[in-house]
């Protein structure tokens, strides 16, 4: 019997072992692939810088030198139309209620060789790439004719109906003169194709320069019926492609689970929101949380609008700046290099089980303590190993890139707080509870303990609406003082309760305590976000806590010594 007590122990040992050091070894891993993945791409858009030059009368070519030695590595280019190849002179279209209207005047007679929907076009290349988005992309039917120098093209309808997305905003692929401009200066650029026609168009002479590919609209090109088509093609060219958190498109899923390896996760500040506020300050340290607390290497930069340039150039400047002290540079970027789709359901389950069995557990072996200290810090020790363990099983790009999300964070936060009720209350005490006649203050404390539960639930991601202006600026002072800012609801509310639990021996609080323990679980939760900065992040909540927790002690201690000196 007890050679197999020994040989039960012995194998619980060396699994425990085994355990501990797979974990350090993805962990020692998933931090150096941290600190090598610091390369940011700073990209502009052409058109709206294009406007902002031309609006402001400054030189664009010099806007361009300018936002390159700053650190800008890429500039957006959107397709082109119909109408904006007319207005930039590079084609002259005639449509068939202008053709009419000649028709009308005698300016054409009907036999020549211009009819309704011809296209006209001197550069021969030009054409060329013309003639191919009408056939190729469109399926149409085009009939390529010659005039001296220029090259007409007649497109040919079977009826005298057209298509609904025939007009003269109908997209035909970029402008080569813009890419190669950015070319000659030594720019990328970021190709951003709409979703009509035929996708295969747009993997057809790719431009040397390029950088990724950024959707335009609401839906990635392709969708409905050959986004996988598109995706295909991406793992072919070999391109890389951005995803801007938060902004979420049709289809894109789908081609983030077809080809992991080429996405980029960006951010974005809309231009809708930074001209509703226009302090400079403010998205700053936006961009910098984007990059250096959810893994974004992308950032797809809006211009303040009716201010002038050297104003925006000095947001840009500034923002770069930053970027570049916090120990990121500024180039071309890159997908992470991390390791990609093994046991993905296996580690899912176990971090799952994780977030719930840690804090459950951590406060089952830290209660038993006498000294209330203690007790607190081998509850904090164990969770945070939880949450490193958490990290640890993470370490894969299907994670680390938000392609796949960790089964119910919002449950691994629920059931860890129910079942605490069951370590710190026996069955008869629970029994005799409920039987107990409930009074109006029980009622309150419970809508006090369900109204932070909720809240709690509802900002546990990244995204978080309802915050308000004094928050984001006490968020902001906490984060310029401590580097990487503590969650508010660790170190004001749940160590400090925890901590008052525990040295008062009031079990009721120890439960409201466990919300911290919960949030440090949800920290390590979030996959994209640095282990280190986590970590920094529960450090500083743990022992904020701690001495917010023993002030409160302490002044109720010496207000009660008060009272009683006064009796």
């Amino acid at each position: 019997m007890q050679n197999k007590y020994l040989n039960k122990k012995t194998i619980k040992a060396a699994l425990l072992v085994g355990l501990i050091t797979l974990s350090c070894l993805l962990l020692y891993s998933r931090i150096k692939s941290e600190k090598e993945n610091k390369a940011v791409e700073l990209c502009l858009s052409f058109e709206e810088a294009y406007d902002l030059c031309f609006v402001n009368n400054y030189d664009f070519v010099d806007f361009l030198k300018r936002a390159q030695a700053i650190g800008v590595a890429s500039f957006s280019v959107s397709e082109e139309t119909l109408s904006s190849f007319a207005n930039s002179g590079k084609l002259i279209f005639y449509s068939m209620g202008e053709y009419k209207r000649m028709q009308l005047l005698d300016v054409v007679s009907g036999y020549g060789k211009v009819n309704n929907d011809t296209i006209v076009a001197a550069d021969k290349d030009f054409a060329q790439q013309i003639t191919e988005q009408l056939t190729k992309r469109y399926g149409f039917a085009v009939i390529v004719d010659k005039a001296g120098k220029n090259t007409i093209l007649n497109l040919k309808f079977n009826s005298s109906y057209r298509p609904g997305f025939w007009s003269d905003n109908l997209s035909l692929g970029f402008n080569p003169e813009k890419i190669k401009q950015l070319k000659d200066l030594g720019l990328k650029v970021v190709l951003r194709p709409q979703n009509i026609g035929n996708p295969v168009w747009m993997f057809e002479n790719l431009p040397d320069n390029i950088s990724g590919f950024l959707w335009e609209g609401k839906e990635i090109a392709g969708y409905p019926a050959k986004d996988k088509e598109t995706g295909q093609n991406l793992i072919k060219s070999g391109v890389k492609y951005f995803s801007l958190e938060f902004c979420k498109l049709a289809g894109e899923d789908t081609l983030i689970r077809s080809n992991p390896a080429k996405m980029v996760s960006g951010h974005v500040i809309s231009a809708d929101e930074l001209n509703a506020n226009q302090n400079p300050a403010v998205h700053i340290l936006r961009w910098v949380r984007a990059v250096k607390e959810r893994g974004n290497r992308f950032l797809y930069f809006h211009f303040f609008k009716n201010r002038p340039v050297e104003d925006n150039m000095t947001y840009l400047r500034s923002t770069a700046k930053r970027i570049k002290q916090e120990g990121f540079y500024l180039e071309p970027s890159s997908p992470p290099a991390y390791p990609m789709g093994k046991l993905i359901f296996e580690r899912r389950l176990l971090i799952f089980i994780i977030a719930i069995f840690f804090p459950i557990y951590a406060l089952y072996k830290g209660k038993s303590y006498q000294n209330p200290a203690v007790s607190y810090a081998v509850i904090n020790s164990i969770t945070v190993s939880g949450g490193l363990l958490i990290a640890a099983f993470f370490y894969d790009l299907i994670f680390m890139q938000r392609i796949i999300l960790p089964y119910s964070v919002k449950l691994s936060i629920l059931m860890p707080l129910l079942l605490a009720v069951f370590v710190l209350y026996n069955l008869p005490e629970l029994r005799n509870f409920l039987r107990y006649q409930v009074k109006g203050r029980h009622i309150l404390y419970a809508a006090l303990a369900a109204l932070v539960l909720g809240v709690m639930l509802l900002r546990s991601g990244n995204y978080q609406a309802g915050v308000s202006p004094l928050e984001l600026k006490v968020r902001q002072f906490l984060e310029n003082v401590f580097i990487v800012r503590p969650r508010s609801k660790e170190f004001l509310f749940g160590q400090p309760l925890l901590l008052a639990g525990l040295y008062f021996k009031k079990r009721s609080l120890i439960l409201l305590g466990m919300l911290g323990q919960v949030s440090i679980i949800n920290t390590f939760m979030h996959a994209h976000t640095p282990v280190l900065t986590s970590l920094l992040r529960v450090f500083h909540g743990v022992w904020l806590g701690f001495f917010i927790g023993m002030t409160a002690i302490a002044v109720f201690e010496f207000t009660k010594a008060i009272r009683i000196e006064e009796k």
